[in-house]
């Protein structure tokens, strides 16, 4: 009895949920909604669409500015010629002015070249400059050819000819040297004519020595002194062309 009634109580109670159940779904069906939409869940929060950032715009490039038409310049008057004044002078006047003129270069040039003329005319040489050159043009010949002819190898008669000639050159020579050296006070060239003066006594005498030995006949022992006095003539000559040369700076 006991399980029979519980059996009871569990059905009435199944009925009464059922009931209630089958009342509530009608009032949600009159409505026109679902139960289950009255709790509407709440919609997922989206996120805000970005705004696009204002593009900001090019700089407009500048166009580029046309040039300005070129204004012609102003044309400049041509400069007016100065009209010459030829402060009133006739045609005849002008050519006495320039013959005038032509006279007075004609002149001048005459002038100038007189005066070229004198200047290149040498000043007359002192009576000892030209004793001097005198001497010199004859020491250079004894220098240069007459010495070096003697003391060739020669027979006794072409010997005794070229030793005659040598012999008066240099005699006169010497003679020139010692009136020169006589007449001479400058104390410059005193000391070089007697220096020029002893070598042309040095020199005769050498080549009178060679001459001498040579014309004597040579023999064994003659040779080798006849050699000897060939190299004294030698630096006589030599120190005769010295002399010269310091003569020849001399302007007496």
């Amino acid at each position: 009895m006991t399980t029979t009634s519980t059996k009871r109580s569990g059905i009435r109670r199944s009925a009464v949920l059922v009931a209630a159940a089958a009342t509530l779904l009608f009032a949600c069906s009159s409505d026109g909604q679902s139960p289950l939409s009255t709790a509407e869940l709440p919609a997922p929060e989206q996120p805000a669409p970005e705004e696009p950032a204002p593009e900001e715009p090019a700089p407009e490039e500048p166009a580029p500015e046309e040039p300005a038409p070129e204004e012609p310049a102003p044309e400049q008057p041509a400069p007016e010629e100065p009209v010459e004044d030829d402060g009133g002078l006739t045609s005849e006047q002008w050519i006495f002015i320039v013959l005038g003129g032509l006279l007075l270069i004609a002149v001048i040039a005459a002038i100038a070249a007189m005066t070229s003329r004198r200047s290149s005319t040498p000043a007359a040489a002192s009576p000892q400059q030209v004793r001097l050159d005198g001497i010199l043009r004859t020491g250079r010949v004894v220098h240069d050819s007459t010495m070096l002819t003697v003391l060739q190898p020669n027979d006794a008669a072409a010997l005794q000819s070229v030793w005659g000639l040598a012999q008066h050159d240099l005699a006169e020579m010497e003679a020139q040297v010692v009136v020169l050296t006589n007449e001479t006070t400058d104390p410059v060239a005193l000391p070089v004519l007697q220096e020029l003066q002893n070598s042309v006594t040095g020199a005769r005498g050498a080549l009178e020595a060679n001459v001498a030995l040579r014309l004597g006949g040579q023999s064994g022992d003659q040779t080798a002194l006849v050699d000897a006095s060939n190299q004294t003539a030698l630096s006589r000559r030599t120190q005769l062309g010295a002399a010269l040369q310091r003569a020849a700076t001399l302007r007496l």
